[in-house]
């Protein structure tokens, strides 16, 4: 009687403690309700290994390495402009002298005192082209003021981006088919613009202007800039590619 009297306690104490074993318990963090299973419960013991803190441990120093590399990589790269400047400017050549002589006028992406300075050399060699600033900022508009008054101009001082620019230029313009029009911008941003004309039905030819070092920020921090924008344009469709090519390579 009395060992099964302790079988009996033996039996309710495992009953109990299985039960615990089984189930789950619920604290709140904050508002939220979290369910912490019992270390003897099953899915913690399946869920849970001794090397599991290891491999994370281990693959967040891997990350935490990779990153190093591509912060280390990106320096490097910036600190060298050319690396990332030279395959922007060399892209696009200027166009002939016979070509230019063809042309029906000049459109002028404003943002740039050196932009307006070749305009108006282009402009005094080539008296028949008539001209069009676009996205003139207030000095672009002075500076227009004093030094273009004889010649055939518009401002239009309504873009704000790349976009608008080659939008705007072709609803003012409204160019027939075959007219050629010259662009003139930085050297850098040449292709990202030829990209947005060509995007909305306008095509131009390149007139580079290679001012990047007066532009007042470091050569690779413009290419990095000018890079990341064509990939936007593309994902927007606002660019006719990736990285826009000169007509004779397109054939």
């Amino acid at each position: 009687m009395e060992g099964d009297v302790g079988n009996l306690r033996f039996l309710k104490t495992a009953s109990v403690r299985s039960g615990l074993g089984d189930q789950a318990s619920m604290r709140h963090v904050g508002s939220r309700p979290e369910w912490i299973a019992h270390a003897g419960s099953r899915s913690s013991r399946s869920s849970i290994s001794p090397t599991s803190g290891a491999r994370r441990g281990f693959r967040g120093v891997i990350v935490m390495i990779a990153l190093i590399y591509c912060v280390l990589g990106c320096f490097v790269w910036l600190s060298r402009g050319e690396v990332l400047t030279r395959p922007l400017e060399e892209r696009f050549k200027r166009a002939g002298y016979s070509d230019v002589s063809r042309a029906k006028g000049m459109i002028v992406l404003g943002g740039g005192y050196e932009r307006l300075l070749e305009a108006k050399r282009v402009a005094r060699e080539f008296r028949h082209l008539s001209l069009l600033v676009s996205g003139a900022s207030r000095v672009d508009q002075e500076y227009c003021g004093r030094e273009f008054h004889d010649f055939r101009m518009q401002i239009d001082s309504r873009p704000l981006n790349t976009h608008q620019n080659a939008y705007y230029a072709r609803a003012v313009l409204e160019p027939r088919s075959g007219e050629q029009w010259l662009l003139v911008t930085s050297a850098t941003h040449m292709p990202r613009a030829v990209g947005a004309f060509r995007q909305v039905g306008f095509s131009v030819l390149p007139w580079p202007v290679f001012d990047l070092n007066t532009v007042g920020r470091p050569p690779g921090v413009v290419a990095a800039y000018e890079w990341l924008g064509l990939g936007w344009y593309w994902l927007l469709g606002r660019t006719s590619a990736v990285f826009p090519a000169p007509i004779d390579n397109i054939r």
